[in-house]
């Protein structure tokens, strides 16, 4: 299963960041071709949903499965359950805060998808790369905002 994994050093406490891990943060984050349609929160079985502007792209919509914490991280993990683009058939995104000191944490994309096709694994893996990139900046902006 191919993996993607991105960090991004924010200067906040960790416990403030995972806090701000909401709706404003995931409407600011959101690609410019998507559309944020639902986001229940971050507890197991919350529904997140996200629409495409682009023509035939199903919605998306993603399960919490996992939410913890212990005394190096906090994290949770949304499964793919529906929609997926790009013939996904397997997606785990799990987003982690893991505390550096007590002014700094690493905010960590960790994602395992599958496609069934190693070829479209690889095309995947880098369009997916270049959006957590894109991403990775939309943190250090949302954060060093506050």
């Amino acid at each position: 299963m191919p993996n993607i994994n991105i960090q991004t050093l924010i200067n906040r406490p960790a416990a403030e960041v995972f806090s701000r891990f909401d709706k404003g943060l995931f409407e600011k984050l959101i690609p410019p071709f998507a559309i944020a349609e639902r986001n229940d929160g971050i507890y197991k079985g919350a529904i997140i949903s996200v629409g495409f502007k682009i023509p035939f792209m199903k919605t998306w919509h993603s399960e919490i499965i996992d939410k913890d914490e212990d005394s190096e991280s906090f994290w949770f993990t949304d499964k793919g359950i529906s929609g997926m683009p790009f013939g996904i058939k397997e997606w785990y995104h799990t987003h982690r805060v893991k505390i550096l000191n007590e002014n700094q944490c690493l905010i960590i994309d960790e994602i395992h998808f599958q496609t069934g096709n190693k070829l479209l694994d690889k095309i995947t893996k880098w369009i997916f790369t270049r959006d957590m990139k894109g991403r990775s900046k939309g943190y250090k902006n949302f954060f060093e905002s506050l």
